[in-house]
């Protein structure tokens, strides 16, 4: 498969939009497929919607589809940002490590968004245990920790960067002793910004966003958005002994 992929990413990211379409015909009129269940999630990663497409259909009818899907994604509806803390990110969360759509930043020159977050500084903390030492993505991370640096597979992210033909994906940035001086160095190099108005989110991951810890800069947005609720009662940001972030349970809604 790594053949094939490499083959196809060597024709130019540029030209995906034409490309995937014309190779998506391609397979399905060479395989015996005679229909396809479409599933289009919301903003919690569970399906919203479930749709038989004929084989005949699929080229014509995913254009479409791709519409619904974008208009149920989630975001960080507080926006704009200092800080963005991303707790892990795993090639099981996005092809991308951490969601392009999400951050706003993608390692392919050629994708863009109409009105994509602004963020200044993201720190990504962690690796996930699944994506088995694969940082792919971490190139779009402003600071990490040594912790993510020493479980990065190397063998694993390198051959998905250079089978992509995106290099970027596998840049390391600017790596700390830990969680908490990788977040004081966000801080200290964002532009404009002043304590205690600093504007920073804490996610899990960017296929996680029900529940983000936020500032409290930004608590009168949040009580302000109808889409937004304050969960608990505010407390400082803590570390342990070795400078590790401590999250502390999510309250649950009552």
């Amino acid at each position: 498969m790594r053949k094939y992929a490499s083959l196809f990413h060597s024709c130019g990211i540029d030209l995906f939009a034409e490309l995937l379409p014309q190779l998506g015909k391609v397979v399905i009129d060479n395989s015996p497929i005679f229909f396809g269940l479409a599933i289009i999630e919301n903003g919690y990663d569970h399906p919203a919607r479930f749709e038989i497409v004929w084989k005949e259909d699929m080229i014509k009818r995913e254009p479409a589809l791709l519409v619904d899907a974008k208009a149920l994604m989630p975001k960080v509806i507080l926006d704009p940002l200092d800080v963005l803390i991303v707790h892990a990110i795993g090639k099981e969360i996005s092809g991308s490590g951490m969601d392009p759509n999400i951050t706003g930043r993608a390692s392919s020159p050629y994708f863009h968004m109409a009105n994509p977050p602004q963020i200044q500084k993201i720190v990504v903390l962690n690796l996930t245990a699944a994506t088995k030492g694969n940082a792919t993505g971490i190139g779009n991370a402003d600071v990490t920790t040594r912790r993510l640096v020493d479980s990065i597979n190397l063998d694993y992210t390198y051959v998905n960067a250079i089978t992509a033909g995106l290099m970027g994906a596998a840049r390391i940035p600017i790596t700390m002793p830990s969680d908490k001086e990788a977040i004081q160095l966000a801080l200290k190099t964002c532009f404009r910004v002043k304590h205690p108005e600093t504007r920073v989110v804490w996610i899990k991951n960017t296929l996680a966003l029900e529940r983000i810890y936020a500032s409290e800069a930004l608590l009168p947005e949040i009580r302000k958005h109808p889409q937004l609720e304050v969960l608990g009662e505010s407390q400082a940001m803590k570390f342990d002994s070795e400078g590790t972030l401590v999250v502390p349970p999510m309250p649950n809604k009552e």
